[in-house]
């Protein structure tokens, strides 16, 4: 684990990615004849192009894809495994329990295959749907969608299992448990005037939910691709739009009808530079269960409002709420969320406001034992604090984008910043 390092000359900004554990960063680095990996400042191989790269939920390993005159890599714990004629742009994948890697590859010959570990688990393929491959929890189970003809086919450790006209990209969704599959598939149905319309349907356990009228290109019907399962497996929720008024469904009862929802990543500009975006494993959040499975929460927009529903009932109305995931605590007895107010923002824990600030940053979680909650806030433009109940801490830099406030135990929280082109690990003791 290094403390501080130096980001090179050469760095490619948008391609520094935070470890999930806030201990290291990766990124990529341009040279004269191609570019490099770098880890924490320790420099890795040499390829023409590198592209998706990820760090293991272990935040101990990195996976990329690289290309050497004209061949495709795959790498993973610097093991290389190819060549193909490409990889995947949503590629590679690592298992949560950061032991597997998976990609989608280009054969020379033409088609495109799942490869888990270097071997092939199904295709060739005409082609996958943009997000790529999905882990279950357990990571025995690696999910996708392929093109085959005139329809789209979800398959499962390499075997087929239903087919449809088509499936919302990036719908894919194991339960907690791993024992449930779900995502959104559309059909045609006969309209009036024998008008063909699109339907979209949540499958889960292999059973159809009911038929929304789906219509992408005017975005004022149909299904988000964010289906969200509860800690315990047992619930499920997915956004619906009809008539241009969203609700989302859970446990299959439709809830308040709003104009479209703020909390979540969907809104903030941030959400492009995180690890693993425009993957299937990278989502929204826009609605959160709390641990125990037994509340959840979401913010709506609506009559210039801005409403944070819990279980349904809308519990606080403001002029904005920020875009980022309503945040439970770990014993399920408080919830966080932030708010803009005239030119402040500020946090509200437990229905309270807390005090106000210049802005605030997307870092805050709760502690272990549920006692603190600690955040990020700016007092002006390029000053930045932890804030963790009364006490304030001035930050060495700004939040690196994409990293995390990560508690080591009850007492003790780090963090990833960076200033004048050095990345730093932070570490406060709270109490």
């Amino acid at each position: 684990m290094i403390e501080t390092f130096e980001i090179p000359e050469g760095t490619i900004p948008e391609s520094i990615v935070p470890s999930p554990d806030a201990t290291q960063a990766a990124y990529v680095v341009n040279e004269k004849w191609g570019m490099h990996l770098e880890v924490s400042g320790v420099a890795q191989r040499h390829y023409d192009v590198i592209s998706g790269l990820t760090f293991s939920p272990s935040g101990k390993l990195v996976a990329y894809a690289g290309a050497r005159e004209g061949a495709w890599f795959a790498v993973f714990e610097e093991k290389e495994f190819g060549p193909y004629a490409d990889i995947g742009k949503t590629s590679p994948v690592i298992s949560p329990d950061s032991k597997h890697v998976a990609y989608t590859a280009l054969l020379g010959g033409g088609g495109w295959i799942a490869v888990r570990d270097g071997m092939v688990i199904g295709g060739p393929y005409e082609g996958f749907s943009p997000g790529g491959l999905l882990f279950s929890p357990d990571s025995n189970k690696l999910a996708y969608i392929v093109k085959n003809g005139d329809v789209w086919v979800v398959v499962v450790n390499g075997r087929e299992l239903r087919s449809h006209r088509s499936v919302v990209e990036k719908s894919l969704a194991f339960s907690p448990d791993s024992k449930r599959l779900a995502y959104m598939a559309c059909a045609e149905e006969m309209g009036f005037f024998w008008r063909r319309k699109t339907v979209a349907m949540l499958v889960v356990d292999d059973k159809f939910g009911p038929a929304w009228f789906h219509d992408e290109s005017s975005g004022r019907n149909g299904v988000s691709n964010e289906i969200v399962f509860s800690p315990d497996s047992r619930r499920i929720a997915y956004a619906v739009a009809q008539d241009g008024r969203w609700t989302w469904i859970v446990d299959g009862v439709a809830q308040a009808k709003v104009n479209g929802f703020s909390s979540g990543w969907g809104g903030n500009p941030d959400w492009a530079s995180f690890p693993d975006y425009g993957k299937t494993c990278c989502r929204r959040q826009t609605l959160s269960f709390s641990p125990d499975s037994r509340h959840f929460a979401y913010a709506g927009v609506d009559g210039g409002q801005h409403i944070l529903f819990f279980n349904g009932e809308p519990r606080g109305q403001h002029p904005g709420i920020l875009n980022w995931p309503i945040v439970f605590s770990p014993d399920s007895t408080q919830l966080a969320y932030g708010v803009q107010e005239n030119e402040q923002q500020f946090i509200v824990l437990g229905w309270r406001p807390l005090q106000r600030h210049y802005g605030l940053c997307s870092d805050q979680a709760f502690s272990p034992d549920s006692t603190q909650f600690a955040y990020v806030a700016m007092e002006t433009p390029a000053s930045f604090q932890l804030v963790v109940g009364p006490r304030s801490w001035q930050m060495a830099g700004s939040p690196l984008v994409g990293s995390r406030l990560v508690w080591d135990d009850a007492d003790n929280v780090h963090t990833l910043v960076t200033k004048d082109r050095r990345i730093t690990l932070v570490r406060y003791r709270t109490r």
